[in-house]
């Protein structure tokens, strides 16, 4: 075979993947345009708490930063001694019912996995609160309802079934909305158009890149009056496994740092490490929610041994899980990380929360 003919039989295969891809996208797009036409025109109805609810979604496939938005949030409403629950799916929690609460009185019945990643990354936090791990929100917000004075819809965007009075969708500055298609032939979870919901954008990781390219591409499909607001995701210590005193990020300056990760954007944990000053030799990059077993344990020893370096290094929702695997490596160091946004946007839930209290 020439390489013209190679060449020509490559176009043939990406033309038939491009195809099917095209059509399973535009199948996709038709279910979520008959779906979210179902709610426009009140063919279905959403359900109302007799509490406030604030949705925290995306619009995008991947991590965006929803969960340290809930968790900045959570910290933001404990200073207001207002009495929040979050209302989760618990993505690959292996629940033992349909409906499991996590919260001080049940957390020592159940083991991590049963609650799942988030859930309990955000317990550790906030070990005063409960959050409800269910795929039916609305059975989560009648049970949470009589215990919280708000509900956090977390990852809600797409959960029209729950009527929310605060929709805040996040965008990441570093990924954006990739090439503005619907999955699978690009990053969109809907149509562009759904931002229209939006009452409020916020744009993650600003510090790595400026979201002006971003708010400039968005505008047209939002409505008039949305707030915008830039937050950054910043480093703040790093915990050792092996018990020693935090260090602070500034320690990793011209430090060879060996990272791994299991999360939706791990590029944009390399850069967040990269920030630091640190030299990362390389990034070890699993399934997002990766499970650790001695399989995945024994290729992380294999590429640490392969490669020299100071630390290594894995986010907060990796440890989660690799915790009880701590004995089979050598000392591995978790990022830990804080959520900054405008001050602007704590005046305007201020603002929010007040205009609430009116109604």
């Amino acid at each position: 075979m020439s390489l013209l003919d190679f060449q020509i039989e490559l176009s043939r295969k990406n033309l038939v993947k491009w195809i099917f891809l095209k059509g399973l996208s535009l199948i996709y797009a038709g279910l979520i345009h008959i779906w979210l036409a179902a709610y426009r025109f009140k063919i279905k109805n959403g359900w109302s708490a007799q509490v406030s609810v604030i949705s925290i979604g995306n619009i995008t496939l991947g991590g965006t930063g929803k969960t340290p938005m809930v968790d900045w949030l959570l910290s933001f409403l404990n200073e207001k001694e207002v009495i929040p629950a979050v209302l989760t799916r618990g993505y690959k929690a292996k629940r033992t019912e349909k409906l499991q609460i996590l919260n001080q009185e049940t957390s020592h019945k159940e083991d991590r996995v049963q609650f799942g990643d988030e859930p309990w990354l955000l317990f550790q936090n906030h070990p005063h609160i409960s959050l409800y791990i269910s795929p039916d929100r609305i059975e989560s917000a009648r049970q949470a309802q009589a215990q919280a004075d708000i509900l956090i819809l977390d990852d809600g965007m797409q959960h029209l079934r729950l009527n929310r009075d605060l929709e805040i969708i996040l965008i990441d500055s570093v990924s954006g909305i990739g090439n503005g298609k619907i999955f699978p032939l690009g990053p969109l979870r809907e149509p562009i158009q759904s931002l229209s919901r939006a009452d409020v954008v916020v744009y993650t990781k600003s510090n790595l890149v400026p979201s002006q390219t971003i708010k400039n591409q968005i505008c047209g499909h939002l409505r008039e009056g949305v707030r915008h607001f830039d937050s950054e995701y910043l480093p703040s210590q790093l915990l050792s496994s092996a018990g020693k005193p935090p260090i602070l990020p500034a320690s990793l300056e011209n430090k060879k740092c060996l990272l791994f990760s299991g999360i939706g954007n791990p590029a944009g944990f390399t850069k967040t490490v990269s920030s630091t000053g640190a030299l990362v030799q390389d990034h070890l990059i699993f399934d997002d929610h990766q499970e650790y077993n001695s399989g995945t344990i024994n290729r992380l020893k294999q590429f640490i041994d392969s490669c020299p370096y100071d630390y290594l290094i894995c986010t907060e929702k990796d440890w989660v899980k690799l915790e009880t695997w701590q004995s089979e490596l050598r000392e591995v160091h978790r990022l830990k990380m804080k959520m900054e946004i405008d001050p602007a946007f704590s005046n305007f839930l201020n603002n929010w929360f007040d205009q609430r209290a009116q109604i």
